[in-house]
């Protein structure tokens, strides 16, 4: 019962709660479990008590204590992970290592045991567990090497997505490299109801230019007077090669006529772009100074 009165009003008001009453044998909370993070273990570890009467503990109680999410308390479809049943030594069951799958606000653990009277915990909450992503540095690559794969993990076990940005472009988990320079791929987990999104991890790596070669064939037999012949070369990366000439003979573009009776040299050359480097020269000459039938000596 409970009396309060007014003395400038002339009121009094009066209320009482009802303590309902004791059962016991019963269980009571000691120590409640603690708010925390989704999936990691209550740092404050839940213990129950068996009681015999108020403030008495039931020392011959050995028996196992469950704990369990009370009905209709913080998330929908949440399951508390780890021992959930102990044996209690003199009466007293002490809980580690559990763990609540989903956060939310509101829970409550409620302790039962055959024989005796269950209890509920105080009400906790529960919020979203962090996570970190583990992702490999990614080793330079050239210009026109395959595409490749790239994994990482996170340590909620969620599904792990990339971007790109740079020289490359990736599909999943593909990345193609589309140019000489540089290439970022970025690892992404968002997070679910249980877990907070994970901190970005970016690997970026350098993209080195294609190195690149000459096919250019030997130089056909000539004699001086023969009308201008047509050359051709080409260079494993599709650019265009050019032509120099030296000794007896002059080129323009692709064609090559003599001026005289010694030996002619062309030079082919190719120098390179933004993704190529420069290719090493390959030159088709003749070495004989002599007068008759020799490649490209003029006779």
């Amino acid at each position: 019962m409970v009396l309060a009165s007014d003395k400038d009003k002339l009121f009094y008001l009066h209320n009482y709660l009802d303590l309902g009453s004791q059962t016991f044998p019963r269980l009571v909370v000691q120590t409640n479990p603690s708010s925390g993070q989704a999936t990691v273990p209550f740092a404050t570890k839940p213990v129950i008590v068996a009681q015999s009467a108020p403030n008495v503990t039931l020392t011959s109680f050995n028996g196992p204590v469950t704990l369990s999410i009370k009905a209709g308390t913080g998330t929908a479809g949440a399951t508390l992970a780890g021992t959930v049943t102990v044996n209690a030594a003199n009466g007293v069951a002490s809980f580690s290592g559990l763990a609540l799958n989903k956060a939310g606000i509101g829970y409550r653990l409620t302790a039962t045991s055959s024989g005796l009277s269950s209890v509920d915990s105080a009400v906790f909450d529960i919020t979203k567990a962090d996570q970190t992503i583990t992702f490999g540095a990614l080793d330079g690559r050239h210009y026109g090497d395959p595409p490749f794969t790239v994994s990482a993990t996170a340590s909620s076990g969620l599904a792990v997505a990339f971007t790109a940005s740079g020289n490359c472009t990736l599909a999943s988990q593909t990345v193609t490299i589309t140019g000489a320079g540089s290439c970022t791929v970025t690892a992404n987990q968002a997070g679910d109801a249980t877990f907070n999104p994970a901190p970005a991890l970016p690997q970026p790596f350098t993209i080195l230019k294609a190195n690149q070669t000459i096919s250019f064939g030997a130089l056909p037999n000539k004699h001086f007077g023969d009308p201008p012949f047509a050359i051709s070369a080409s260079a494993s990366s599709g650019l265009p090669v050019t032509f120099t000439a030296s000794g007896a003979c002059t080129v323009s573009g692709s064609t090559v006529t003599l001026t005289g009776k010694s030996s002619c040299s062309i030079k082919a050359s190719q120098a390179g772009n933004a993704n190529y480097i420069a290719a090493a020269d390959v030159i088709q000459t003749t070495n004989s100074r002599r007068k008759a039938f020799l490649p490209m000596a003029i006779r």
